[in-house]
């Protein structure tokens, strides 16, 4: 586009284009979708090649909801989400446990020290006397029903505590927009571990 004026074109397929300046205009402004706008001088009538560089911008904190997402400024009296990093630190042998006084409104009591009994995880109390208080479980992205795991009594006890990034907590009535009934209690979004995309090298911890 030459400044200051309606005047401009496109490139082809092969990223070559032909401008006619008028108005006796030096200044020629090239930009793409999220590519950096590049001012060119146009005065010896050739441009020569031109390369755009990406455009990057920061964005606002994101947290994904069910089959939506929505900003964290938004959602966060409703939603708490915790990151891998602010885990409980230490020795933990269910998932539950990385949670525990993390989470406002979030009660997680161990039922005995029996192995794979796994916690008791209430969210803002108990809501039924005769049904089930137990909070929606989803694993990345998967809906994890508590009887759908025959033998463990807490379908967390099913993951590595070391594989999880994040856990998000739904708290109110967003759940149940969401999930329906099923949702009543509360819903735990579990994201697990992806492979790391920043480079090739091989990386162990230990």
């Amino acid at each position: 586009m030459e400044r200051g004026s309606n005047n401009g074109t496109r490139t082809n397929g092969s990223g070559n284009f032909s401008l006619t300046l008028k108005n006796n205009g030096k200044v020629v402004d090239i930009s793409y979708v999220g590519m950096s706008t590049k001012t060119i001088n146009a005065e010896d009538g050739n441009a020569g090649k031109i390369t755009l560089s990406p455009k990057s911008r920061a964005i606002n904190d994101v947290v994904v909801v069910g089959y939506s997402s929505a900003k964290a400024k938004d959602v966060s009296n409703s939603i708490v989400s915790i990151k891998s990093k602010d885990f409980q630190q230490g020795v933990t042998n269910t998932p539950e446990q990385l949670i525990l006084g993390k989470t406002p409104g979030v009660q997680v009591t161990q039922n005995s020290g029996e192995p794979g009994v796994g916690s008791r995880i209430r969210i803002r109390g108990g809501s039924s006397l005769t049904g089930s208080n137990d909070p929606l479980i989803v694993i990345d992205g998967m809906i994890i029903e508590h009887t759908s795991i025959t033998g463990s009594a807490n379908p967390l006890n099913m993951i590595n505590p070391n594989d999880i990034e994040s856990m998000d907590i739904l708290k109110d009535a967003a759940a149940t927009a969401i999930y329906g009934n099923r949702g009543s209690n509360g819903v735990i979004i579990v994201t697990t571990k992806k492979g790391n995309k920043k480079d090739d090298k091989v990386r162990f911890s230990y």
